[in-house]
């Protein structure tokens, strides 16, 4: 299952408004917490390779088994604060 093309886009209509001297925006592809779990979305990274973009100031989306949004956060290391919920 894939994400949503709204979310998807997202970022790409926020980038329009931000300051032009500002860094291009990275979005990684999705990423499993649980890979080995069966799931309807088949993620292209598994344990135990490290998340791409991991040690960056960024946001994070959250989805559930059904790729349904179900939290959007920001953290100064994404690895650190992922970590911490799971």
């Amino acid at each position: 299952m894939e994400v949503s093309p709204h979310i998807r886009n997202a970022p790409r209509r926020y980038h329009q408004f931000r300051p032009p001297n500002r860094r291009a925006l990275v979005v990684s592809e999705v990423s499993a917490l649980f890979p080995d779990e069966p799931s309807a979305h088949q993620a292209p990274v598994r344990w135990p390779q490290p998340w791409p973009n991991a040690d960056n100031a960024g946001v994070y989306l959250i989805f559930g088994p059904q790729m349904e949004l179900l939290y959007v956060g920001k953290a100064d290391n994404l690895s650190s604060r992922v970590s911490a919920y799971f």
